[in-house]
């Protein structure tokens, strides 16, 4: 789900995951279910102890079997027509939803990689010949991925005024930009020496995410 002030209509089964709380109250896990949030924990109460820190870790690392039984069960909430653990989307404050533990950023648009390599290399191929080969990406810092509606912010360095002087301070531009990410955990949970089956990637519970990238320049 994505944070805004007003309610968005999910529908009965795209059932996007969310950590929420009402009014400062504890966080929850819950679906968006048409204009409102589903309290997971309290529709279906065998797995309230798997939810009860609030976020969806727990459920990240449970099998593909048990996240596809789980997305079925929801839907037979959905379908029943019981309105009980229900909230209004715009009562709700919203959380990151799991534990970011890693955050790798994959160089995957051609069409973004040969912008960038004309404007950096503009007397060379604007691909490197490797690019078509090899999956390039780097690692970002997992603290600075925040929910929606949290404020950044503008950091400081170097840079080089026209005059060739150096100065320090906020950085005079920000690049913002909109991302796709799938966030999974390795089916034995996180590890540092684990591999990730891609299988697993493409597994119900591992949603496709939406975020703004900010970089300074």
């Amino acid at each position: 789900m994505t944070g805004t002030d007003e309610a968005i209509d999910w529908g009965a089964t795209t059932l996007p995951w969310c950590s929420y709380s009402v009014d400062d109250g504890p966080r929850r896990v819950g679906v968006g279910l048409g204009v409102h949030v589903l309290d997971v924990g309290a529709a279906l109460p065998d797995l309230a102890d798997r939810v009860a820190d609030g976020t969806l870790d727990a459920l990240l690392a449970a099998s593909v079997e048990e996240r596809t039984e789980l997305r079925s069960r929801l839907l037979d909430v959905t379908a029943s027509g019981d309105e009980r653990h229900r909230v209004p989307q715009t009562d709700v404050a919203l959380h990151l939803p799991w534990t970011v533990r890693d955050y790798v950023d994959f160089y995957a648009s051609e069409h973004h990689a040969s912008n960038l390599g004309r404007l950096f290399r503009p007397d060379s191929e604007p691909l490197t010949p490797n690019w078509k080969h090899l999956p390039i990406g780097y690692h970002g810092r997992a603290g600075t991925v925040v929910v929606s509606g949290t404020d950044v912010v503008r950091p400081s360095g170097q840079r080089r005024t026209p005059d060739g002087e150096v100065t320090f301070g906020p950085s005079t531009r920000l690049e913002a930009s909109s991302w796709t990410s799938r966030s999974a955990i390795p089916p034995d949970g996180p590890s540092a020496c684990s591999e990730m089956p891609f299988r697993n990637v493409g597994s119900p519970l591992t949603r496709i995410s939406i975020f703004t990238r900010l970089p300074s320049r």
